[in-house]
């Protein structure tokens, strides 16, 4: 599970190459952040520097006065859980991961970012994004699957 992202630019074109959310070309877009839409931040937090290093790219999942409450089993939102959101405790490498328990309405200046894949590093295991740590949001111009 552990992530070295760093985004590659041309053009205004990101490249997303990790398994976190479809493959493919992103560009980016002067929008504010809303539920669905995808965001490429950065992780301040040195603790999470192990797991993701650089720069990452989520959706969008809890916005401001969503109730939030995230274990090891599951991630609701507000009251609705999340499917396939169960914490996984190792990495692909066979390395703990950090754990959360959180319960938490979000503040204007806060999202939820989860990826699209069981296995991704996101908002289950760092918690709650900052809108200062957003460096823009994206919009999908190619995708595919593996």
């Amino acid at each position: 599970m552990t992530c070295i992202y760093s985004p590659f630019w041309v053009f205004g074109i990101i490249i997303n190459y990790t398994e976190s959310l479809p493959l493919g070309l992103y560009r980016k877009i002067a929008e504010v952040p809303v539920r669905g839409s995808y965001v490429l931040f950065k992780l301040t937090n040195p603790e999470y520097r192990p797991y993701a290093q650089g720069q990452l790219i989520k959706r969008v999942a809890g916005i401001r006065g969503d109730h939030i409450r995230i274990n090891c089993d599951e991630i609701w939102i507000n009251g609705e859980a999340v499917k396939d959101s169960k914490q996984c405790l190792i990495d692909r490498n066979g390395s703990p991961l950090p754990t959360l328990v959180l319960d938490h309405v979000l503040a204007d200046d806060e999202l939820l970012c989860l990826g699209e894949n069981v296995r991704s590093f996101d908002s289950r295991y760092f918690g709650i994004v900052k809108k200062d740590q957003i460096i823009t949001a994206l919009s999908p111009v190619f995708t595919f699957k593996k």
